[in-house]
């Protein structure tokens, strides 16, 4: 009875070290995509580079969460970009969503919402 106990107990800390071992390759898939996607936009293919930046974030939000550091980056190039190219209340609709997912997961008083809020002046002064 102790040996199965033993056993289940290693079981669980494999899982659980395998479980931790994909945040950062699933950050690091993330990060990839995003430099993928800036390389676009610097080649001025606008719309391939907000394809990939949307898939960034699809894949951050699956693999890392909605309210993940890269989920919320991956966002914040996508309204970036919508911004630069002329589209103000594209970009600024890109940005509800990641408030809402902010406000969802810490609350209203989250320090996340300043970075958010810091956009959306740049946006609305460009």
């Amino acid at each position: 009875m102790l040996s199965m106990e033993i056993a289940l107990g290693v079981f669980l800390a494999i899982l659980l070290g395998l479980l931790f071992a994909c945040s950062p390759l699933a950050q690091m898939r993330v990060r990839s995509r995003l430099r993928e996607s800036r390389a676009l936009y610097v080649k001025k293919e606008y719309d391939r580079a907000i394809a990939v930046a949307q898939a960034a974030a699809q894949q951050a939000c699956s693999e890392l969460g909605d309210a993940s550091a890269m989920h919320l980056r991956a966002i914040s190039q996508i309204a970036l970009m919508h911004s630069d190219q002329g589209e103000p209340d594209r970009a600024l609709a890109v940005l509800d969503d990641a408030d809402r997912c902010i406000k969802r997961t810490h609350g209203w008083s989250a320090l996340q919402l300043a970075t958010s809020l810091s956009m959306r002046a740049q946006i609305c002064t460009a």
